[in-house]
Formats: C-alpha cells, structure tokens, sequence
C-alpha cells in the first residue's frame, strides 16, 4: 500500500445522511432542512439536525459538516448514539462516492469497532476503515506512487477534510522508479 489518508469526518452528503438517520434505531428525529437549533448554553447553531431518543438536545451539523451538540458528557444522551450514527453516515459516504467514481464494492465488514469498507477500480484496492470514535482511515492496496492519491482524493474528500497523508515505502519506491525511466 502506498499510502494512509486519514480524514476528519465531516457530514456533508445528504443522501448519506438521510440514509443513516432512516437506518439508526436509536433516531427519534431530523431533518435535511437547514435550521436554527438552541443547545443548552443558549447558542443557537444552523444546520440539519438528527435528535437521538435519549438525548435532551439535538446533533446539528453546521455547513462546515462539524457536529455541534451538548450531551453532558452522556448524562443528556448516550454518545454511543452519535458514534454508531457517524460509522453509518460514513460508510454510506465513502461507498457513494467509491460508487461514482467507478469503483466497485467488494464488501463491508466489522472488524472489533470497527467498519471496514472495501472497493476496487483498475485492478486496485481501496478500503476505508471507520472506527466507532475516531477518525477514518483510507488505504489503497497493491498500487504505488503518487497515482495511487488520485485514485482514493474524491472518496476522502466525500469524506470530510484531510488530516494526515502517511506515505509508505512503497510510494516511494515507485517515485523513484519513474525517476529513473525519465532518466
């Protein structure tokens, strides 16, 4: 694998959003209508919003696609709400966006917290892994070089706003081979 993007999510694809709101158990109410929400401290924050059942104030994601919510540190509502909401909407993103890129679908899995995302296009693999918590991660295997970047830029972009590019050894490996046929 040539390199590791890892992305902070951000909920920006409606479609994906409303996919997860629909699917969640755990949802009692949310709208794609942009609107002014009040959280606890008084402020009032614009978006769309999902209202999970336990929780006392809504999740309202900004146009920025950050989340903004109060829960009290899980008095007001169970974070484990939100996390499985932000797996869900994620890997609904990332596979639209794999989808419309040409790639195909290979399988989605569970691994431990984890949701693990897999697609290929032109004989490469791409697998996007999506912990219950954190940031996600994509990986593209058996490709090498700055190509490689190209083919996974519309999938972590679909994603939300790049963190972190870790370049492996074999991404360089392949910069130095075109080098030298260049040579």
């Amino acid at each position: 694998m040539s390199h590791t993007t890892t992305v902070k999510l951000e909920v920006k694809d409606l479609e994906a959003f409303k996919s997860a709101c629909e699917s969640c158990q755990d949802v009692k109410d949310w709208s794609i209508e942009k609107k002014s929400h009040r959280l606890f401290d008084g402020t009032n924050v614009d978006g769309i919003f999902v209202w999970f059942k336990d929780w006392k104030y809504p999740v309202v994601f900004t146009e920025k696609g950050e989340a903004k919510y109060d829960n009290y540190n899980g008095s007001w509502g169970n974070q484990k709400c939100l996390d499985g909401f932000m797996q869900h909407y994620a890997g609904g993103a990332f596979l639209t966006a794999a989808l419309a890129e040409g790639h195909s679908h290979v399988s989605t899995t569970s691994e431990g917290d984890n949701l693990i995302v897999t697609t290929t296009r032109d004989g490469f693999q791409v697998q996007a892994t999506i912990p219950a918590n954190g940031d996600p991660k994509v990986e593209v295997i058996g490709c090498s070089g700055s190509s490689c970047e190209n083919l996974t830029a519309a999938l972590t972009g679909a994603l939300g706003s790049t963190k972190d590019i870790n370049h492996k050894q074999e991404y360089f490996d392949r910069e130095r081979e075109q080098q030298r046929e260049a040579q």
